[in-house]
């Protein structure tokens, strides 16, 4: 179309020129007939159908691109917890050899002095409020009592409790 630029309103219509050979516009008359509107109607709403699919086209496409990302993050998401996992096993063998070492070094000074062990020895990490740590030890031995040879003659009399 020749001539002159015009400004239009934003909502004003616009034409459009379509130049077809006879078998097109043929085409579009059988097809307009049938829908009972107009070749000017069909083409409109055609192109309007055309630039939707396109639309959507491209909704799905970004939809989908959207979805791989996700499914990306989540699998990053997977590995870093994977080697989080790793880790944190890392961590408890080192904790439980550190551990492991404690428990030996003390059930060794216990029965190197006689004291007779119960049940083995516990080691565990402790933390406080304020953020000390350190190691604690639970340690169960046998107590053997027997009664004292002074009080052997009185039934009341409560006995002694020696380490052995």
């Amino acid at each position: 179309m020749d001539g002159p630029e015009q400004t239009l309103a934003p909502d004003a219509a616009r034409v459009a020129e379509v130049s077809l050979d006879a078998a097109g516009w043929e085409l579009l008359e059988r097809e307009a007939t049938r829908l009972g509107v107009t070749v000017e109607e069909y083409v409109h709403e055609a192109a309007l159908m055309g630039a939707g699919e396109r639309r959507a086209e491209e909704r799905r496409v970004a939809a989908a691109l959207a979805r791989q990302d996700i499914r990306d993050e989540a699998a990053a998401v997977r590995a870093e917890s994977r080697q989080a996992r790793c880790r944190a096993a890392e961590v408890r063998g080192e904790t439980n050899a550190i551990l492991d070492t404690v428990v030996l070094m003390v059930t060794e000074v216990l029965r190197r002095h006689g004291f007779p062990l119960r049940t083995p020895v516990v080691a565990k990490f402790r933390d406080t409020a304020d953020g000390n740590t350190g190691v604690e030890v639970a340690v169960r031995w046998k107590i053997h009592v027997r009664p004292s040879p002074q009080r052997r003659r009185s039934p009341n009399a409560s006995p002694i409790i020696s380490l052995k």
